[in-house]
């Protein structure tokens, strides 16, 4: 196993670090893995989370990764990924913030005066060939008023050693970060408050009325108003507050473009790479650049 490269010393606020995970919520867990292979993308082993009804498949990166989240228990606690599959489909569920410390980041975020919750433990049990393994994750939540048009948490890695290893980090259609995360919301300025009090300013941008921007150092969030979503994301459809795209950096697009053509996915060109529709990656306008 390996360890993240360590990041530059983050400009956020609060010990967080920058952007952790990117949660996918997905009908079928097993359907979702394919499709992501075909995308190009390495898989980990399956993770099953211990006494939740969920599982998961992860694609890893050096510093952050995707979430392949679904129930493989009918009728169990999901943490309302069940209610959100129900209401929306499959697609963007929500995003996780990186800490090196979640109980100092909470101490920090509650003299700060925010609200966070108690620290809560999760793990999950890794099915790795030679046996299970189970990584540990300490969790700190916020009320969603401090932290609207986004589902979001703060995760520290309790075992960073069993999160990663070399084979796990390389894909067929070169990705290696998530480099833009893309939210709709129906007043992106409104929302420079909230993300002051968490982020620190410097990582707020709003340079006009229909977008507002979050730099968590490697990834940018981007929250745009129905009308700009609309012109740039035509395929997600809706005009609610919703997670509607991901940029994947490839340093590039060529090789995304090489196995999307050789596994017969259907994508088109954009000014910066290439893109996918949400039809054809579980929900998700998902760029490749």
């Amino acid at each position: 196993m390996s360890r993240p490269t360590p990041a530059a010393p983050s400009r956020l606020a609060h010990g967080i670090t920058g952007l952790d995970h990117v949660l996918i919520g997905v009908a079928g867990l097993e359907a979702a893995r394919a499709v992501y292979e075909r995308l190009g993308f390495t898989m980990t082993p399956r993770g099953r989370h211990t006494g939740w009804a969920t599982a998961n498949y992860c694609i890893m990166f050096e510093n952050d990764y995707l979430e392949l989240l679904g129930i493989v228990e009918a009728g169990g606690e999901s943490n309302g990924l069940d209610r959100f599959l129900e209401a929306r489909g499959e697609g963007l569920l929500g995003l996780a913030l990186a800490s090196g410390d979640a109980p100092a980041t909470r101490q920090q975020l509650s003299a700060g005066g925010l609200a966070p919750s108690p620290l809560r433990d999760l793990s999950r049990k890794l099915e790795l060939r030679e046996g299970d393994v189970e990584p540990r994750f300490a969790l700190v939540h916020l009320p969603a008023e401090e932290v609207p048009g986004l589902r979001l948490f703060i995760v520290q890695h309790l075992t960073p050693e069993l999160m990663r290893r070399r084979e796990w980090l390389v894909h067929a259609n070169g990705a290696r970060r998530v480099s833009a995360i893309v939210a709709r919301h129906v007043a992106p300025a409104s929302l420079a408050v909230a993300y002051v009090r968490l982020l620190g300013p410097d990582a707020v941008r709003h340079d006009d009325a229909d977008e507002l921007r979050l730099d968590l150092g490697g990834t940018t969030i981007r929250f745009l108003s129905p009308a700009r979503a609309a012109a740039d994301y035509p395929d997600a459809g809706g005009s609610d507050e919703a997670l509607v795209g991901l940029e994947i950096d490839c340093g590039g697009p060529a090789a995304a473009r090489d196995v999307l053509a050789r596994n017969g996915v259907p994508h088109r060109d954009t000014a910066t790479g290439i893109r996918v529709a949400p039809a054809d990656a579980c929900g998700v306008t998902l760029d490749f650049v």
